[in-house]
């Protein structure tokens, strides 16, 4: 999370919110999806870790990349 700048929030849903975040070293800008999973039941937080690893495997040019993932334990 150290390489990415909060620019903005963009959105909010019940579960998440999307941020618009600058990449320090890259210099461009990302779309960063945050959910909170330490209030989720084991379910939701499956799902949450089988969202973002479909994500990661798309590969297509009318989809949007994912770039990058990881969970904070805090």
């Amino acid at each position: 999370m150290e390489q990415y700048e909060v620019v903005e929030q963009i959105g909010r849903g019940a579960y998440g919110t999307a941020y618009l975040v600058h990449h320090k070293a890259e210099k461009k800008r990302y779309v960063m999806k945050k959910i909170r999973l330490t209030k989720q039941n084991d379910k939701f937080q499956r799902t949450a870790y089988q969202e973002m690893s479909l994500m990661a495997s798309l590969s297509n040019p009318y989809i949007v990349e994912y770039k990058d993932g990881w969970v904070d334990e805090v």
